[in-house]
């Protein structure tokens, strides 16, 4: 019924108007940055062939296959691009095209190619059986994953990411076409003249990341999470919808028994770990573990669901991860499990070029280091590897809601403001922008959260705004070299924790308890941050304060981030960053965006490290989209510096 393939040929049989073209692969030089992989999507009368395959070439990069599925020129082109070992199934039946791209891991690939086959059936009789079947489908099952349906010879096309939208997709909707995509680059490419959407790049310099669904490309959009789109290019329909609504405040439960509730929820994650287990079969598995509670606590459902792994940890070149490094020995000690430290070389511009291209700047490059750590495993197990991560972690076992004194949108946007990385004053300045603009932005971004009380809008903020933008970007940067995926990112397991009061979640007792009832040993380990055990005094007031930490002035969270978080340090912006920047600002593009006077006033000092690198990555990327040619970066500003 159907039939599965890893990048081989396929004999295809479709109607005239559409053409098959074989796999075709380009040689990619060694040390090209590499590009997450995936799908891509256009529906579109009468374009230019040649123009897809160009832009599909942007999604190519070093080790990556790509293969045209559908490119006729007359309404539909269907493509992906990606390294050989990465999970792509592939189902022809009857005509029709089924992709299911990332680890589905329950239910069985059988049943999922059945399923899929049975969707393909319904997509050509009954289109609006075949989304309500696919949404469903896509609810029930677990995993990390994105279901393309195309039926040619009706002239339709489904897609669905899973619950957590946990594999990104843009698109980008014009009158004469639509086209979808894993990666941004593509979209940049399709559309031949992206700019710069400056209130998404207001939202990266004050909180980190764009909004809701904006992307740092006017017109291009983040498809939301749990989502299904409708295409049918013969009728000219195109229709984005939620199959499902994260609301934080009405999916709390009452909890009859607190030691039956644990009982549950370890069973329930000890069950996620041994599905991904067995989704992996021979994929060699490594752990990363580092001296956190979120990645001991995956390592411990992994052994509990008795797989064969072994724990990595990375320390960097300023050693500013020492003591997560014996953290994480201890760790893997306590659960008897090989442990391997990779000693990470500094960052150069070189890293942060790659990861601002691998990332089109959703990645800031205070990170760029770690790609090191990416290839390090990639050579030790090869690319065909699983990286299980402790992303999506402890946010969810904590009490997230705001505070009870934060009771109108209005008081709400003012607290998330007092956490900006930048001003909003001082960035509206900087993009020549209104402050009065972006505040009314901020609030019908948040008027639009489910939630009633502000208390569980904060909720909202947290974990479907900020946590999945950052642990999901940094996911997507780990499939760029090798799959990575984190039991947490289970949609049942996620909505099983997040319907557990907030209120039982206070001061890290309830993720003690979880992690207590998982492997008592992990508990009494010391968490890295507070150079502590979770279940001690110490661990108890430090918590406490963390808790009360969103509530304090800006001037005061450094001072008390320095005790509450052990060897806590701003480091000092360094002369290669600012030799990056004096380049960049000069560049065309940057100019046009940002306000070169308040640019040049940075130059002169007075920002964090982290302020500094979040305003460099965007600048990166803006000069990237404006023409300039980072891989010239490093020349231009060593030069510049000789002077």
């Amino acid at each position: 019924m159907g039939k599965r393939s890893y990048l081989c040929k396929h004999e295809v049989s479709l109607r005239n108007r559409l053409l098959w073209i074989d796999a075709f692969r380009y040689k990619i030089d060694e040390g090209v940055t590499l590009s997450v992989p995936g799908t891509a999507l256009v529906v579109q009368e009468r374009y230019e062939p040649a123009h897809f395959e160009r832009s599909l070439r942007d999604m190519i990069r070093e080790r990556h296959v790509a293969r045209i599925i559908l490119n006729s020129g007359q309404d539909l082109a269907l493509a992906y691009a990606c390294y050989p070992e990465y999970p792509l199934l592939y189902i022809q039946h009857a005509g029709s095209i089924g992709l299911v791209e990332g680890a589905m891991v329950d239910p069985k690939e059988k049943m999922v190619t059945d399923r899929i086959a049975a969707l393909l059936d319904y997509l050509e009789q009954d289109p609006e059986r075949a989304r309500r079947e696919l949404e469903t489908f896509s609810q029930e099952a677990d995993g990390d994953f994105i279901v393309t349906l195309i039926s040619p010879a009706s002239g339709r096309a489904l897609i669905a990411n899973d619950p957590l939208g946990r594999l990104q997709l843009f698109y980008c909707a014009t009158p004469n076409s639509f086209s979808i995509a894993r990666e941004m680059k593509f979209l940049a490419a399709w559309t031949a003249q992206p700019q710069i959407d400056r209130h998404a790049l207001a939202d990266s310099l004050v909180f980190g990341w764009p909004l809701g669904d904006a992307t740092l490309l006017n017109d291009v959009k983040r498809l939301p999470v749990a989502s299904s789109v409708f295409l049918d290019w013969q009728r000219h329909v195109t229709d984005i919808r939620q199959y499902y609504l994260w609301n934080f405040e009405s999916m709390e439960q009452p909890v009859a028994s607190r030691p039956q509730l644990l009982e549950e929820l370890t069973g329930a994650f000890v069950e996620r770990c041994a599905r991904q287990i067995r989704w992996a079969g021979t994929r060699p598995i490594v752990v990363s573990v580092s001296g956190g509670l979120d990645s001991r606590t995956v390592a411990a459902g992994y052994s509990a669901a008795h797989a064969s792994y072994r724990a990595a940890t990375y320390l960097d070149s300023d050693s500013e991860a020492a003591r997560d490094a014996a953290v994480a020995e201890q760790v893997a000690k306590a659960l008897s499990v090989p442990w391997e430290l990779h000693r990470l070389n500094p960052s150069s511009i070189l890293d942060d070029v790659r990861l601002v291209e691998m990332r089109d700047g959703c990645n800031y490059i205070g990170v760029s280091f770690f790609l090191h750590y990416l290839d390090n495993l990639a050579q030790r197990y090869g690319h065909h590897a699983c990286q299980i991560s402790g992303e999506m972690g402890q946010w969810l076992f904590l009490d997230m809601r705001g505070p009870s004194t934060v009771r109108t949108l209005q008081e709400f946007v003012a607290s998330r403001l007092s956490n900006a990385i930048w001003p909003l004053e001082w960035v509206a300045k900087l993009l020549r922008l209104t402050t009065g603009d972006l505040t009314d932005r901020l609030h019908g971004q948040f008027e639009r959260y489910p939630e009633i009380s502000m208390r569980y809008r904060n909720i909202h903020f947290m974990l479907m705004e900020r946590k999945l933008r950052y642990s999901l970007e940094g996911e997507e940067r780990d499939r760029s070299v090798l799959w990575s995926m984190t039991p947490r990112g289970s949609p049942s397991f996620f909505a099983n924790v997040m319907s557990v009061p907030a209120a039982l979640k206070a001061h890290h007792q309830f993720y003690a308890d979880f992690l207590r009832k998982l492997n008592p040993r992990m508990v009494e380990i010391p968490y890295a941050d507070w150079n502590a055990p979770i279940g001690s005094l110490k661990a108890r007031a430090r918590s406490y304060v963390q808790g009360m930490f969103p509530r304090f002035p800006r001037f005061a969270k450094v001072a008390i981030k320095s005790w509450l978080l052990s060897g806590y340090r701003d480091m000092p912006v360094s002369g290669r960053w600012k030799s990056e920047f004096d380049v960049l600002i000069e560049t065309d593009y940057v100019r046009e965006i940002f306000d070169k006077t308040l640019l040049e006033q940075i130059r002169q000092g007075g920002s964090t490290r982290f302020q500094f690198q979040t305003l460099m990555t965007m600048i990166m990327y803006v000069a990237k989209v404006g023409g300039y040619d980072l891989s010239e970066l490093a020349h231009a500003s060593q030069t510049l510096a000789a002077r």
